[in-house]
């Protein structure tokens, strides 16, 4: 056990010498990692396409697919750059460049930076509604709070 013929994938282990475990370690560390922000931009475009934001179907649609998909690029790169550092390693080499980090990096600040475009309806005092049923009152008594109680606590909402 512990032969390149008995490891996978073969076009990593097939050549050079066992590095430090170290090494080896620091590697996986990274690629873990970026498995983490796989991870996290998929569950963010999901998020982003159930929940209900201040944007047209079709933009929220979109920022979700960008989102997923740079997820699931993200996780591709990730092994990718994982066996290339390794066969780099086992080579005596120096480590290859992570070009593909950057355009990852802009299509997430693209993202968010069309996000922020999209304007948002701020809410300037309480929800305006017709009439309260008698048995649906959030508070005791006949009348809703003063508008400076929602004033002082809008922000929580």
């Amino acid at each position: 056990m512990g032969q390149a013929e008995d490891r996978w994938p073969r076009w990593v282990y097939d050549e050079g010498d066992e590095p430090d475990p170290r090494f080896s370690f620091a590697n996986e560390r990274t690629f873990l990692a970026w498995i983490r922000t796989a991870l996290a931009l998929v569950a963010a475009g999901v998020a982003v396409d159930v929940i209900d934001l201040d944007a047209s179907a079709a933009l929220q649609r979109a920022l979700a697919t960008v989102l997923v998909v740079a997820g699931l690029a993200c996780a591709v790169l990730a092994w990718v750059r994982w066996a290339r550092s390794e066969r780099a390693m086992r080579r005596g080499v120096p480590l290859p460049s992570g070009g593909a980090a950057a355009a990852l990096a802009g299509a997430v600040v693209g993202a968010a930076a069309a996000r922020r475009r999209v304007p948002s309806a701020r809410s300037t005092g309480p929800p305006r509604r017709r009439g309260w049923p008698t048995s649906a009152r959030p508070w005791p008594g006949s009348a809703p709070p003063s508008p400076s109680w929602w004033r002082r606590w809008w922000w929580l909402v």
